[in-house]
């Protein structure tokens, strides 16, 4: 009887029971952030317990760990030819990377940075890789385990004054003459490059010519392991999908129509830099152009202007400048914001070639025109030039005058014969 009556009352209570447990466990689950499953990370597919990654599934390249991931676990990508390279520069939560977890991956080569979180490397994790450099940001040193590195001794950068430490403590053979240390100055760093406009239509794909570069580091190669980003310059606005930026050079693909102002961010051995300049990216079927006349003729001692505009709504420029081709811009030309061209009866005699530039300042676009030509014409040319046309005319009066005058004397002979 009396364990007709507990089983009576485990079932009267075990929906209730079962509700509560699902619900502290969908609250354990947000609250930790883990995954449990399969996960696309880079190009690769992996297996996630928790915070851990457990192993490979698929996919070819790159594998880039995020911050929610806590662990490489032992044997993880073990013998797995397709890793082709390593991204831990937004893995800053990993603490350990396991026994043999990239070991065997003939394929796996390029340059690793190591966040400043980990603090342990299992032994043979990377026996045999094909990896030429590897760099540490903390002078944390992790615990290393045995022969850790492979067969092959590859290049290690570590923080300056932590060489000794960082070659006691790297284990088994590890020989100095391959540890070398760096450092950072930040009043020294800057974001350099290109960046000037950038006109692309929708349905292009490309890329930057030239490389932004990150520098304030010695040596100057430590600047291989830079993460580059793009940060627009309004929080409201983001980055399109299409447009990103890797190893330096700006990259896109089907950019969506529109308007883009962002710069450029590095991230380097826990050292972040972010331009000071800006770059503007313009997705449009058609290109901004300046509409107006390009040949202007004017006379010495006269005043005059001339009107141009843009020939697309979605820009509004509320500056206009001269760029001369040579030279400098002479003090009787000059346009306004609205984009007036005027010259003033103090203008020279002479050929001058320059471009408009018509910029709107809050989104930071900017227009340039064709070549424009004025030509500035001497008065006293001008009146040899009438001169000339008023004596030819007066000549050709005068001969048409004699060939009227003959044929009106052959007619009033031929009149005279006839009588």
């Amino acid at each position: 009887m009396k364990k007709i009556t507990f089983l009576s009352s485990l079932l009267l209570f075990s929906p209730i029971l079962v509700n509560t447990n699902i619900q502290n466990n969908s609250k354990k689950i947000h609250i930790q952030n883990t995954t449990n499953g399969n996960e696309v990370m880079g190009d690769i597919t992996v297996t996630v317990d928790g915070t851990t990654i457990t192993g490979y599934v698929s996919g070819e390249g790159m594998l880039k760990v995020n911050s929610n991931i806590t662990a490489i676990g032992d044997l993880a990508f073990y013998n797995t030819p397709d890793l082709i390279s390593l991204d831990l520069s937004q893995a800053t939560s990993l603490t350990s990377i396991g026994i043999n977890s990239f070991a065997g991956c003939s394929n796996l080569s390029g340059d690793i940075m190591i966040p400043n979180s980990l603090n342990n490397i299992g032994q043979q994790a990377f026996n045999p890789t094909q990896i030429s450099e590897i760099a540490f940001s903390s002078t944390q040193i992790p615990s290393f385990g045995q022969n850790w590195y492979g067969s092959t001794l590859f290049k290690i950068y570590v923080p300056s004054n932590s060489k000794n430490d960082y070659t006691s403590a790297l284990n088994f053979g590890f020989e100095a003459s391959n540890v070398d240390e760096w450092s950072y100055d930040s009043a020294q760093a800057t974001i350099a490059g290109d960046f000037s406009q950038i006109e692309i239509k929708p349905t292009e794909s490309g890329s930057t010519t030239n490389k932004f570069t990150y520098s304030g580091f010695s040596p100057e190669t430590i600047t291989k392991f830079t993460n580059w980003s793009l940060v627009p310059i309004k929080q409201t606005t983001q980055i399109p999908e299409g447009l990103s930026i890797s190893d330096g050079i700006i990259n896109w693909n089907q950019v969506p129509e529109g308007i883009y102002t962002f710069q450029i961010k590095g991230f380097n051995l826990g050292n972040e830099k972010t331009s000071a300049e800006q770059i503007t990216i313009i997705s449009l079927f058609q290109s901004f152009q300046v509409q107006g006349n390009i040949n202007i003729n004017t006379l010495k001692n006269q005043s005059g202007s001339e009107k141009y505009s843009i020939n697309s709504q979605l820009l509004d420029p509320d500056q206009w400048e001269i760029v001369m081709n040579e030279g400098d811009k002479p003090d009787w030309l000059s346009i306004d914001n609205q984009g007036s061209l005027y010259w003033t009866d103090q203008c020279v005699e002479g050929t001058y070639k320059f471009k408009l530039k018509a910029t709107n300042s809050s989104t930071s676009i900017y227009v340039d025109s064709e070549t424009i030509t004025l030509n500035v014409n001497s008065q006293q040319e001008d009146n040899n030039l009438n001169l000339i046309l008023g004596l030819s005319l007066g000549i050709a009066a005068i001969v048409l005058s004699l060939i009227s005058l003959g044929i009106w004397f052959i007619i009033r002979r031929k009149k005279t014969i006839k009588i």
